[in-house]
């Protein structure tokens, strides 16, 4: 089935009542084509994150704010593995799923040593045993009933979770309380104006010597649909195209691409240190050939930038 219609099918479906048994039909036969959402794939990408931040001197004892958490907490409790004094996790909904945080602290279980190995190599020295003995707090949980499951894992990794609420409307908290305002594969989400809105209160709740860490994911998000769409394929669309196929069931993507994010970032206070990008060359190749025709938005950009999958983004407060 061709993905524009099982998009318009999307739509369709999702806008019938929640009883409706062709909901349930539905969404038992997208798992066919779904990716697996294994713990592994998140944790992965997580832990190459927290590279890029212990080069610019890592967790321990800061505090930190963490944008969009989802359904899974494994980003504030990585940070609290490696040394955080507390997080503050905010997001739109109460999202968090106790199956998923079960099945997460399974797999860390599994590959304990694995794990304990990766993120020893991303500390010094001095930090490794408060590591281990942080994690074999966390293993020590009972993950056989998913009942209190999240509350506990709030409390021994002290993280607070905030929910429902904007990230971009946090005046209760006071300003310069965070050594670090980060998200993974948030910002992508947030359409441009609420995205400055999140940005400016960072530069407000840091502190003069805070630091802004930002994983984004450029991709169509579409492609656990559909694996035989190309990983930008969004591309080929224009608004109103996309909007006429996503409005209403699907998660709403910005698609900007990774040079549109540094205006955004240096219009809202923040001064980018570093920028990395994954430059997917197969997609190079789609666009180059005309293989992935693009919308007319797109026909100026640097086929680079078009086929850039990911970045993370490093910025300061300006001083």
């Amino acid at each position: 089935m061709k993905i524009e219609t099982r998009m318009r099918l999307r739509k369709l479906i999702a806008g019938l009542p929640k009883p409706w048994p062709l909901r349930a039909c539905y969404r038992s036969l997208n798992r066919l084509y779904r990716k697996p959402r294994t713990p592994q794939r998140k944790i992965e990408s997580l832990l190459l994150l927290c590279e890029v931040i212990q080069a610019y001197g890592g967790f321990a004892g800061k505090a930190c704010l963490e944008v969009g958490p989802g359904a899974r907490i494994n980003l504030p409790i990585i940070m609290w593995l490696m040394g955080a004094e507390r997080v503050l996790s905010v997001d739109l909904a109460v999202r968090i799923d106790p199956s998923y945080m079960a099945s997460d602290i399974e797999y860390y279980r599994a590959n304990r040593q694995r794990l304990v190995t990766r993120l020893l190599g991303l500390v010094r020295g001095g930090e490794g045993a408060e590591i281990a003995a942080r994690l074999e707090r966390l293993l020590a949980l009972n993950t056989a009933s998913r009942e209190g499951l999240v509350e506990q894992i709030l409390a021994l990794s002290n993280i607070t979770y905030l929910a429902p609420a904007d990230a971009g409307q946090l005046d209760d908290i006071a300003a310069g309380s965070f050594d670090m305002h980060l998200s993974h594969n948030v910002l992508e989400h947030a359409p441009p104006e609420n995205m400055r809105l999140i940005l400016r209160t960072a530069v407000r709740l840091l502190k003069p010597d805070g630091i802004c860490v930002h994983q984004i994911d450029h991709t169509d998000h579409l492609g656990p649909v559909d694996r035989t769409i190309a990983k930008v394929n969004f591309l080929r669309y224009d608004d109103e195209q996309w909007s006429r196929y996503t409005d209403g069931w699907a998660p709403y993507v910005n698609r900007l691409r990774a040079s549109e994010y540094l205006p955004i970032f240096e219009d809202c206070g923040l001064d980018v240190l570093e920028i990395q990008n994954t430059v997917d060359d197969g997609c190079v190749n789609l666009i180059k050939t005309g293989a992935l025709p693009l919308a007319e938005k797109f026909r100026s950009m640097a086929t680079t930038d078009l086929a850039t999958t990911g970045s993370i983004i490093v910025a300061v407060p300006r001083r």
